[in-house]
């Protein structure tokens, strides 16, 4: 209620309070505001990067390793991939041996048509393993994504062609049956072959045969 006599007046510089401010780490709800903005994230999705320092700092660089780098690709790959690795180890994200610049040439890779989304997975489980460039991975085991048209269009034909029985019952109703035909036709090709190029030509053959009942 009254100045205390034997105290001075503390005075605090706004130099100071600034100088303080600014050797401070960025606090949790800044730092949620700003990846919600940066990288489209919505609240639940940021939560989940910020809520361990680490796993936010390894975002950042995996989504800032290039102009190519989608953000939400990488979460995605660290959310999940990454997660469920991390979980089956007991590993944390600072002990794991892939390294964020790692991760966005694998993220490229599968942005490039070099290489699918499940085989990424596999070069993912190996780089986990090896350290091993992506890059590298797929060029030693032979994993790289072919787009030819023709070639696929001759397997999608000589897949239809040793089902007749089933395409006869896809034409007669049984549409599910298309995805049972996608799945064989990536196993015949050892899922090298272009999945958006596999389901184009496939429906298109499949097409073919209904109209030529």
């Amino acid at each position: 209620y009254f100045p205390e006599p034997d105290l001075p007046p503390l005075v605090i510089e706004k130099g100071w309070i600034e100088q303080i401010r600014s050797s401070l780490p960025e606090l949790p709800f800044v730092k949620l505001r700003r990846f919600r903005k940066q990288y489209g994230l919505n609240t639940s999705e940021a939560e989940v990067l910020i809520g361990e320092p680490d796993v936010a700092d390894y975002f950042e660089c995996t989504a800032n390793a290039g102009g190519d780098i989608n953000p939400r690709s990488a979460y995605n790959w660290i959310t999940g991939e990454m997660f469920a690795y991390m979980n089956q180890t007991g590993m944390s994200i600072s002990g794991i041996c892939v390294q964020p610049t790692q991760l966005a040439d694998l993220i490229r890779l599968v942005y490039n048509g070099d290489i699918n989304q499940n085989t990424a997975k596999s070069v993912l489980l190996e780089m986990f393993q090896t350290g091993e460039e992506p890059q590298g991975i797929v060029e030693r085991l032979g994993l790289h994504q072919f787009s030819d048209v023709e070639l696929i269009a001759e397997i999608v034909e000589r897949v239809l062609a040793q089902n007749p029985e089933l395409v006869s019952s896809y034409l007669g109703g049984k549409t599910g049956l298309a995805g049972w035909f996608f799945g064989q036709i990536m196993h015949a090709n050892k899922g090298k072959a272009n999945p958006q190029i596999v389901k184009s030509e496939l429906e298109s053959q499949l097409k073919e045969l209904g109209n030529s009942r």
